[in-house]
């Protein structure tokens, strides 16, 4: 967002380093494996974990006592990483590279330690002041052989100097190879879009605690777009790399945030940078923004025992959808703000391949974003936003970058809604459910407008009627919750769901929040867990086959059903049995009918006709069948010449107990009364059936006609087919 200040990118209730991450650890349950056979994440939590990846004494970024930053943002299992680091005075120092999980809630495992490398204080960044771009050309300290038998996931390299000063690298080992349930994304795109690095105490910004925030930094005079830019020309002229001096470092931490960025101009006219680095360690801890919002969502998942997978953003960016051709979904976790046009193509080609997407933060898919290759020719390690038109060189509009709104691709097409306001941590408030009978909400006990503490914030979407919307017949708001943002604009922080016309789900929290009711210990919430699992397991199982597989109310003709004599029993003439077309006899609309009997005097015995049709199970389900029915005699009939109703499926005659027929109404002697059951509704369970196209026959049998004026009418309507998964 471009916003005067923005709030600093860790958890609310770190205080110092060491003390609240202990906290996060107070869980103990035991892994709890949701497939019938374990999937890697199961066996990989079974391992013992520790805390010891908690930092207690982190490096500063002002003396930068130790500080680094991985070669790439993922890499597959099997293939290796370069660590670039550096120290402040020589020193040795140590490497111990954790996977971040569960672990019986202790959160890591240790996967390989490095002790007594030996370090130095690599060279100054090379600053780019047209861009205001900070690159650290540093040389390769230490290359990591992902062993093939790692399991894909969140890593943290923990870096620890002689004197124990520590700092994070973060990278995610994939697995290319592996089928999983569902790929979880990184966000390391906004990672580096808010990454201020070299941030230099009292120079810039800090992390802040609740409820502060950073005095403004931005005059009219600088706001984005009131400067005049620098031409392409003079751009690339100003853009070749200068090595700046001790003296000079303070003056050129930037991110792609005017509050957080150092107070030279770039060629913007903006203190903000236009382009920012992978080739640099992130700010304060080294994690991003991990701890934020991912520590609590991947202990959770991991927890449950999902089959995930672990990709970064910049891994869709790269493979598009055919990176999901192993994965059932797609988790779009924490904070996702910042998308290549590749990345929103693929997205779009995800969902509309069938595969169910989840944004479980808020504020994705906002900024439009470009890469390119470092001065190595590395590619990917360059993120160009000048979020303005008029600032950007780039030529396609398509490809501008700003927001995507503004290119013609609002986000709430994709994601069902869109970024609105945010707010300080300290002003979250409650999440409040509507449509509490939405299959999501299933089994949690919500109600409309119950509310969970607090999980609304610190950013927020909502439903913009005025926006394109999703193509979707049956988009769902599933929170209305109302939220204040930082400049006193009131608004509704909504959640959605929506289904595309590919069968592909597509879910939104519309809060940044919402990873804490899953396992924050001050906001975990019962209900909004079970919330997400069944979010989770639809995606896993697919959905239910279609409710009413079959609906027929007859209104306009018999579609999807066809008239066959001797459907139960060989009759002795067919003349005396038809089915028609049957409109306005007693009910509104349309209906079927079969007729027993006809004009002429001949006698007949054993008359049978019924309507034929059938339905597909994709698997083995549960059916339940229901349709009314009138069935009538003439007054003419004999004492004991009767006739039924019937109902066939698969060669098999169901009806009431125990009788094999649903209804039967009997002669009472010429000139009586009309026997007639009158409308009725017939329902039945016919169990577990399997896979593959089952038929079924409604229709009726008479077993005596002694003359003309003696025949039965069986009037048929509304007939569904109702499946369950089995």
């Amino acid at each position: 967002m471009n916003i005067a200040h923005r709030k600093s990118n860790r958890c609310p209730l770190r205080q110092t380093c060491g003390v609240l991450l202990a906290t996060l650890l107070l869980f103990g349950a035991n892994v709890a494996a949701l497939a019938q056979s374990q999937n890697p994440v199961v066996t990989e939590n079974a391992n013992s974990g520790t805390d010891a990846w908690i930092i207690t004494n982190s490096a500063n970024d002002t003396d930068q006592q130790i500080k680094g930053y991985a070669s790439a943002t993922s890499v597959n299992k099997g293939q290796s990483i370069d660590f670039f680091i550096s120290v402040n005075t020589t020193q040795t120092y140590n490497i111990d590279v954790y996977r971040m999980g569960w672990y019986n809630g202790a959160g890591g495992r240790l996967m390989k330690s490095a002790s007594s490398l030996n370090g130095s204080t690599q060279v100054m960044p090379v600053y780019e002041s047209a861009t205001g771009m900070v690159s650290y050309p540093w040389e390769i300290s230490y290359t990591l052989a992902v062993p093939a038998s790692w399991t894909s996931g969140i890593y943290l390299a923990k870096l620890t100097n002689s004197q124990g000063y520590e700092n994070y690298i973060s990278f995610v080992v994939r697995d290319d190879a592996r089928t999983a349930d569902l790929l979880y994304q990184q966000p390391v795109t906004t990672y580096q879009a808010y990454n201020p690095f070299p941030r230099i105490q009292n120079q810039t910004p800090q992390r802040l605690t609740i409820g502060d925030e950073p005095d403004p930094e931005i005059s009219p005079a600088t706001e984005i777009g009131n400067a005049e830019p620098l031409t392409l020309a003079q751009q690339e002229e100003d853009s070749v790399g200068v090595m700046p001096t001790a003296t000079t470092l303070a003056d050129i931490g930037k991110s792609l945030y005017e509050y957080n960025s150092s107070s030279e101009l770039t060629g913007g006219g903006t203190t903000r940078a236009l382009k920012v680095s992978f080739d640099r360690p992130y700010e304060g801890w080294g994690d991003g923004q991990f701890f934020s919002w991912e520590y609590y969502l991947v202990g959770w998942l991991e927890k449950n025992g999902y089959d995930v997978a672990y990709a970064t953003d910049i891994d869709l960016h790269r493979n598009g959808a055919a990176g999901l051709q192993r994965a059932k979904a797609l988790i779009s976790a924490g904070h996702d703000e910042y998308w290549s046009k590749a990345m929103y193509d693929a997205a779009e080609q995800v969902r509309d391949s069938g595969k169910d997407i989840a944004f479980l933060g808020s504020n994705a898919v906002y900024w439009q974003i470009r890469f390119a290759a470092n001065a190595s020719g590395a590619a990917d390690r360059v993120i160009i936003c000048y979020k303005s038109p008029s600032l950007d060189p780039e030529t396609n509009p398509a490809l501008e970058s700003t927001r995507w709104r503004d290119v013609g691709r609002p986000e709430q097409s994709l994601v069902g809604v869109q970024y609105t306001t945010d707010n300080e941590w300290a002003f979250n408030t409650d999440y409040v459910v509507t449509n509490s009978d939405h299959w999501v909400y299933a089994g949690t006990g919500f109600s409309d407008g119950d509310t969970v503490r607090g999980i609304t914030g610190y950013e927020v979407d909502t439903l913009y009627p005025d926006v394109v919307k999703p193509d979707s017949q049956n988009q769902t708001i599933l929170a209305a919750s109302p939220f204040t943002g930082r400049d006193g604009t009131s608004t509704l922080s909504n959640a959605s769901i929506y289904q595309a016309p590919s069968g592909a789900w597509v879910f939104a929290t519309g809060t940044m929040s919402w990873p804490w009711a899953l396992q924050h210990e001050e906001f975990v919430d019962a209900r909004i867990e079970s919330v997400t699992k069944n979010i989770l397991q639809r995606f896993i199982d697919g959905d239910p086959a279609t409710p009413k597989l079959t609906t027929m109310s007859f209104d306009a003709d018999t579609d999807g059903f066809s008239y066959l004599d001797d459907a139960f029993h060989s009759t002795s003439n067919h003349s005396h049995a038809n089915g028609y077309y049957a409109p306005g006899r007693g009910f509104t609309g349309g209906g079927i009918a079969i007729r027993l009997g006809g004009a002429d005097d001949v006698a007949t015995t054993n008359m049978s006709g019924g309507w034929r049709s059938t339905f597909e199970l994709t698997s083995s389900s549960n059916v339940t069948m229901s349709f009314r029915y009138a069935l009538s005699q003439t007054p003419d009939y004999e004492i004991g010449a009767y006739s039924e109703m019937l109902l066939d499926v698969d060669g098999q005659l169901y009806g009431t107990s125990p009788n094999d027929y649903i209804a039967r109404v009997s002669g009472d002697g010429d000139g009586g009364d009309w026997p007639s059951t009158n409308w009725q509704t017939f329902t039945i369970d016919l169990g577990a059936l399997a896979a593959g196209t089952h038929q079924y026959t409604l229709g009726g049998f008479g077993n005596q006609r002694s003359d003309a004026n003696e025949n039965t009418e069986i009037l048929i309507d509304d007939v569904s087919v109702t499946v369950t998964n089995n």
